[in-house]
């Protein structure tokens, strides 16, 4: 089986982010999450932010 291992190189062209930021939970789970979110310091409340600005897309009726 060692013969049939190769190795490779790649050359990285560009890397792309995704935010999940927990877009598959109900609005009230998302609100508990964003609430937890604000009392974890600084890159909790960041975080939070980023969830409270996309709220308005993801549950537009609440």
């Amino acid at each position: 089986m060692m013969r049939a291992i190769t190795a490779f190189e790649i050359d990285v062209q560009n890397i792309d982010t995704v935010f999940k930021l927990s877009q598959d939970r109900d609005a009230e789970s998302y609100r508990n999450i964003i609430e937890k979110l604000n009392e974890q310091g600084e890159d909790g409340r960041a975080l939070a932010a980023e969830m409270q600005q996309r709220a308005s897309r993801l549950f537009p009726d609440g």
